[in-house]
């Protein structure tokens, strides 16, 4: 198996509802292959990719916390312990901090040859 690496951006993170990787040619738009489109009677490979995460600060990759997407920076580095609960008290203040920094979410995943081999592959957000 071959470990590929992902990074997205901490801005989409909390936007996505499934996150996957799929081979081309595959159902990629289900009213088309429900419709007998061009996608239709193609099986998808589908590698579902919600779930554990890590959360690093970009500017000072020592900083990496454990995290779930789909999820947001901020609750993130809650779960963690890493800032007070931005919503009790003035906490809000003491955490302006984590919207001034970049954040990176990433995930290894391991694809087997066959996968590989395909043509092309789809990152689905």
């Amino acid at each position: 198996m071959t470990a590929v690496k992902l990074k997205r951006a901490a801005f989409f993170a909390w936007m996505a509802s499934a996150l996957a990787v799929e081979v081309a040619g595959g159902a990629c738009f289900p009213a088309q292959a429900a419709s007998g489109g061009p996608a239709a009677g193609n099986a998808a490979a589908i590698i579902d990719l919600s779930g554990a995460w890590r959360l690093t600060q970009t500017d000072a990759p020592a900083k990496s916390y454990p995290a779930a997407v789909p999820g947001g920076v901020h609750a993130a580095l809650l779960d963690a312990g890493a800032i007070p609960d931005p919503f009790w008290g003035r906490n809000e203040q003491r955490v302006l901090w984590v919207g001034e920094k970049d954040w990176t979410f990433s995930r290894s995943f391991d694809l087997d040859a066959a996968f590989l081999a395909n043509e092309s592959v789809i990152l689905r957000v």
